[in-house]
């Protein structure tokens, strides 16, 4: 869906939990990931603080979140056909 949309404002943040950056960056480079990463802290307790506070404990998980801000899903079934419909609608692209 990132190649697909991003042309049009279609923006993704991955959250990498690998507690290695070299590892992560390197299966990024290897899976095509061009997006955006997030790097999560590797020591032990700020990991901890950060998954807490996030909620985010592993990954896949999906936030559909429109321009606007607005969370429309969370981990949704649908996800290609709610993003298909976001950019139809131009709710994702650029103002």
């Amino acid at each position: 869906m990132y190649q697909k949309w991003h042309k049009d404002g279609l923006k993704v943040i991955g959250i990498n939990l690998d507690p290695k950056i070299e590892t992560g960056r390197e299966v990024c480079k290897t899976l095509g990931l061009t997006y955006t990463q997030a790097w999560i802290p590797s020591d032990k307790k700020t990991r901890e603080l950060w998954q807490t506070a996030s909620g985010i404990e592993g990954v896949p998980r999906v936030l559909l979140i429109d321009r606007d801000g607005t969370l429309l899903a969370d981990n949704p079934k649908d996800l290609e056909q709610q993003v298909a419909s976001l950019m139809k609608d131009g709710k994702a692209k650029q103002k």
